[in-house]
This record gives structure tokens, sequence and C-alpha cells, in this order.
């Protein structure tokens, strides 16, 4: 790890337990999940699998248990055995019916009847399978997998059932804010599906996207120091009102400017720029005389002498900066303009998965 303070625990483990407890699944400490699995070699609670198998397969016999079990067991921690893993979870892997004579599919979740499942969740765990060397990346990277595959069909069969689904992201504003302080629950859990509901509002409006990121950049951060304990739930809740209201203002700004989302984002962007303003640049002109520009070169977001054209009309309203500040200037302008900020924001923060 390098000194930017992003650890794995932080931004995906606790986040992960404590998303998945406020969606009904229980959390379990490390000795009380080594213990269910019955030593640091097994990847299973046994107990718990084996009477799921009986009650979810009466057709069963101890026989066909136990070897359905030595079956999950022997599968690898690679992105096979994740496969057939998932396959098992599916329901798509059969045994065999001794008295019906014929193959049957085997069921390890109830997606008919969600509470008969029992779903657990801990921080982490270490394995020390007795075939081959100690690896704990290989082995804690299939138990996640397991348990996010797990928790993805669990959630899916619900909203198809119209159980409904609770960890559902929240509305990113003061209003939501404002009753979530008199709801029963952690605030940790309300921080984390408050922050995810900015991320599918920059997903879903992609017009409001260069407004918006800055904010977000500011919420991910809050969330990491709530992971890292160098927040309270309640200190965090704060610091998300204070973005939320930035977020108001800007959205009340846009609605009264009058201006398109990419002019208004390009002066939104630029508005508290110390050189623009030391140099008396006005940012609503410049805003406005850039998408003017836009519609001169429709094609610059993938025609590159169109592209350098724009760039370089840009440069004339803004001779009096420097070398340094007008070429920063530029490149922000048209980021905006071509939607590239956007894009690259959306790479760096796609999951591979999204609030506590």
């Amino acid at each position: 790890m390098g000194d930017s303070g992003i650890t794995e625990a932080a931004t995906v483990q606790f986040p992960m337990v404590r998303h998945a407890a406020e969606v009904g699944w229980t959390p379990l400490t490390s000795q009380e999940a080594l213990a269910r699995r019955g030593g640091a070699s097994s990847m299973l609670f046994r107990g718990d699998l084996e009477a799921a198998l009986r009650r979810f397969n009466p057709w069963m016999t101890a026989d066909a248990v136990r070897s359905t079990i030595e079956r999950l067991e022997a599968l690898p921690p690679t992105i096979e055995g994740n496969r057939d893993v998932l396959a098992w979870l599916r329901g798509e892997r059969q045994g065999y019916d001794e008295a019906e004579q014929r193959h049957r599919p085997v069921r390890l979740i109830d997606f008919d009847t969600l509470g008969a499942n029992g779903l657990h969740v801990t921080w982490e765990w270490t394995a020390k399978p007795p075939t081959r060397q100690r690896n704990r990346a290989d082995d804690v990277s299939y138990a996640v997998d397991l348990a996010r595959k797990t928790h993805s069909l669990v959630a899916e069969s619900a909203t198809q059932d119209g159980l409904g689904y609770r960890a559902k992201a929240m509305t990113f504003d003061l209003r939501t804010l404002a009753a979530l302080r008199n709801e029963p629950g952690a605030h940790e859990a309300k921080v984390f599906n408050l922050v995810r509901g900015l991320q599918q509002e920059i997903a879903n409006e992609p017009d409001r996207q260069p407004v918006l990121l800055p904010l977000k950049e500011r919420a991910d951060r809050v969330l990491k120091d709530l992971a890292e304990r160098a927040l309270s739930g309640l200190e965090a809740m704060e610091q998300l009102a204070v973005l939320a209201r930035e977020k108001e203002t800007a959205v009340a700004a846009a609605q009264d400017s009058g201006l398109s989302a990419r002019a208004f984002s390009v002066n939104w962007a630029l508005k508290d720029d110390d050189n623009l303003r030391a140099a008396g640049i006005a940012t609503l002109d410049l805003a406005q005389r850039a998408e003017a520009l836009l519609d001169r070169f429709p094609n610059a977001a993938v025609n590159a002498d169109e592209q350098r054209r724009l760039r370089a009309t840009l440069y004339f309203p803004l001779l009096d900066l420097d070398s340094a500040a007008r070429s920063r200037v530029v490149e922000r302008i048209v980021a905006i303009l071509l939607g590239t900020d956007a894009d690259a924001d959306a790479r760096r923060t796609s999951p591979s998965p999204p609030p506590v």
C-alpha cells in the first residue's frame, strides 16, 4: 500500500459487511466464522450447509448430502471454481434421487421463501487448504466472490417476487438527510446509501456530471474517513449535509442561469478560479463562447483536427493569463465540453459493484 491511505478494509471489506447487514445478512466475527467452518482448512459452514441441503432437498439421503458437500469443498479457488459455485447457487447442478431413480436439481437457496435462508457475512478470513500452500489472497477472494454472488442472486429474486429490497440508494438531498436523522438505524448505513444515491444520480444524469463529480469526490472521502473511523456516523452525516446544500445551490443556479447544461458546467467549474478573476475574465462570457465554439467544431470529440482547432480558438480570450494557467483553463473547458472528465471518472469508479 502506498501513502494514499486507501486500504482494502476501508474501501471494500467494512462497507461490504455493513451493506450486507443492512439487507438482512447476519454478521459474524472471525472467531465465530472459524468455529462454524470447523478450522482454517474449510471454506464452508458445513453444519449450516448440511441443514440447508436437507431442508431444501428432502429427497436427499444422508450419503447424498455428504457427497454434495464434498463436491463443493473440492471446488478450486479459481475463476472456474467460482463459475461452478455460481452454478450451484443457481440450482444448475444435480444430484441423484435414489427413491425415484432420476437426477434432480440441488437447491442451496430457497428463492421462493427468502426468510428460510441463512445468510452470513464476516470481514475476512484466511484459509489453509490441506492440499496446497497457504494462499490468503486467493482464498479470501473466493469467499468474498461467493458472498457477492449469493447476495446478488437473493436481491434479484426479492425484487422479482415483489418482496422489496431494503438497501435502495437514497436521494442525495437535504430533505432526505433531515428525515434520516430521526429514523432508527446506524448512521453508517445511511451514509453509505446516501453516497450511492449521489453516484447513481451522476450515472443517470450525465448533463450534471461536471457539477456533481467534485461533490462525489468529497463524498467518497467522507465515506473513506468513516470506514477508517476518522469520523463518526453522525459527523459523516453532517459533512454530507454540507455537500447536499452545495448541490442544491448548484442545481438552482443552473435552472436560473438560462444556460445549457454544458455552458453552465463550464461557468460553474471556473467561477472561483483566482487567475481568471485577477485577469478580469468573466466566466459566464467564457462559458457562452465555449459552447458556441462547440457548435463550430461538432466533431471535436472524435476528430483530432477539429479538437486542435477548438483548443487554439479557446486560447484567444485567455491571452491575459500566463501560459500555465491558460493551458489549464483550456484543458478544463475542453474536458467539460467533450465529456472526457465524466468518461475518465466512470472508468475509475465502475465496479468490477456501489453505499453503506
